[in-house]
């Protein structure tokens, strides 16, 4: 029996730096209601696919700081296609772990998505294809396929910081009209001489740019 199970209304559940024997258990009751979920730090093992299984009214999701398989399931999302934002953060270094063209088939629904130490697959343009909702998207991370960002046309807001870009010019933003915020922050091997002087040039709605 979960310790939340007779908190029926239960909507909200912020549980940082909260170790558990079995999460799976934790996080399973009769009637769940949980819309926004933060398990930063707490030490979970996302292997196992079936974890969030009974939280399908769920629309926030922080799995920052937990442990993280070597390829990332796209099971693990499976009952979640309500959800609208989730955060893959962590302050140390995760790049063992793989994403792929799959890994977020589930997630649909998603607007919100920031991921930070992965890496993706060679040949992995597809990773964001199945977010035709998406606005806002931020990655750090030392590489991932720059044609994987031509399927989001709906962004508003985008940060790539640690990428390894060796140029930029504006084809990197022909599918980006709407955008409004641009975070190029710490990239990795750019500098002003590899940055086209129309690089910038269809971005007509941007206001911010870091």
């Amino acid at each position: 029996t979960s310790l939340f199970s007779g908190l029926k209304q239960l909507q909200k559940l912020v549980l940082i730096n909260c170790k558990a024997k079995d999460w799976s258990a934790m996080l399973k009751w009769d009637r769940n209601q949980l819309t926004h979920l933060d398990l930063f730090g707490s030490n979970i093992d996302l292997s196992h696919e079936t974890m969030f299984n009974d939280l399908k009214c769920l629309k926030y999701l922080d799995l920052s700081g937990n442990k993280m398989p070597a390829i990332l399931n796209q099971n693990l999302f499976r009952e979640l296609t309500q959800l609208e934002t989730l955060i893959m953060c962590s302050e140390f270094n995760s790049s063992s772990t793989s994403l792929h063209d799959k890994s977020f088939i589930y997630l649909s629904n998603l607007r919100e998505l920031r991921l930070k130490h992965f890496h993706t697959e060679e040949n992995c343009s597809n990773l964001f294809s199945h977010m035709t909702r998406i606005q806002k998207l931020a990655i750090s991370m030392s590489f991932f396929s720059r044609e994987s960002l031509k399927s989001v046309s709906n962004l508003r807001e985008l940060s790539l910081t640690q990428f390894r870009m060796a140029s930029l010019d504006k084809s990197l933003f022909d599918q980006h009209p709407n955008l409004e915020s641009l975070d190029l922050t710490s990239l990795k091997d750019l500098n002003n001489d590899h940055v086209a002087k129309d690089a910038f040039a269809n971005l007509k709605s941007l206001n911010s740019l870091h």
